[in-house]
Order: C-alpha cells, then structure tokens, then sequence
C-alpha cells in the first residue's frame, strides 16, 4: 500500500527545485552543502581575481617607474 503522501513534491528553499517530499531531508542536507561549496570557491575565486588585479597594477606601476628613473 502506497501511502498518500509519497507522491507530493515540495520546493527547495535553497536551490528552488521541486523534490519528492520523502526524499526532501537527504536533498536539503547534500543541497546545503553543495551551497556552502558553491559560496567558498566563489570566495575563493574573487580572492584570487584580487589578487591578480592587484599583481598587473604593481606591474604596471613597476613598469612606469622603470621608465622614468630609465
């Protein structure tokens, strides 16, 4: 016997997708987690672009002095 509510879908708060309601606890447990990986790397990514932005501006004024003192 199947019972009633086995075939009801509920939304995601985190990533808005419909998901069978029996599967719903495991889902929002792997689909935290991969939220939290998501937001590090983006983190992590900007920290690098930072960190180049900040290498190509020291290059550039490395450059600059060069030629004047040159």
């Amino acid at each position: 016997m199947q019972k009633k509510y086995e075939q009801f879908e509920i939304v995601c708060k985190i990533c808005e997708q419909k998901v069978n309601i029996e599967k719903m606890k495991e889902h929002t447990r792997l689909c935290r987690i991969k939220a939290e990986a998501n937001k590090e790397m983006k983190d992590a990514d900007k920290r690098i672009s930072d960190m180049v932005f900040e290498s190509i501006m020291r290059a550039k004024e490395l450059e600059t002095s060069l030629r004047v003192d040159g």
